[in-house]
């Protein structure tokens, strides 16, 4: 006989919830705290902690994990000055990046702004492979110091 599809899965591992540890925080870590989470979900969406660390690394020049990212929205830890500030940056990048889209969108060029004479298509590159570029230089850099 079969499980009727909503049933659980036996030994499924459940998804921890966020837990919320606020408590330790003053009115600027929270306001840091806030500050990120806006950014996070404005520019990137739903999903926004993994885009958003990304973004954090490319912009600040080191490694930023989805975890850390996951501490602060938390409150297991606040979130740095120093990463607080550098989201002003990452505001503005993406918000010229959203407005250049708009500009694609709206303006109708997409449909063939992107096709080259090849027959091949340009895609711009998005901010997560930016970021990625930007991650393996940075390793590149530093395994030509060793």
């Amino acid at each position: 006989m079969a499980k009727a599809p909503d049933a659980p899965i036996e030994d499924a591992v459940e998804r921890r919830r966020l837990r919320l540890r606020l408590d330790g925080l003053d009115d600027a870590k929270r306001h840091r705290r806030r500050g990120l989470i806006g950014l996070g979900q404005t520019a990137f969406g739903a999903r926004w902690r993994t885009d958003l660390a990304r973004s954090i690394e490319a912009h600040m020049g080191r490694p930023v994990l989805p975890s850390q990212v996951a501490h602060w929205v938390s409150g297991v830890r606040p979130v740095p000055v120093e990463i607080y500030e550098a989201c002003t940056k990452i505001a503005a990048w993406e918000a010229a990046a959203l407005r250049r889209r708009a500009d694609v969108l709206e303006s109708g060029t997409w449909r063939d702004s992107l096709e080259r004479d090849d027959g091949t298509v340009d895609v711009p590159r998005s901010p997560q492979e930016i970021a990625a570029d930007a991650a393996r230089d940075r390793a590149a850099r530093l395994n030509e110091d060793d």
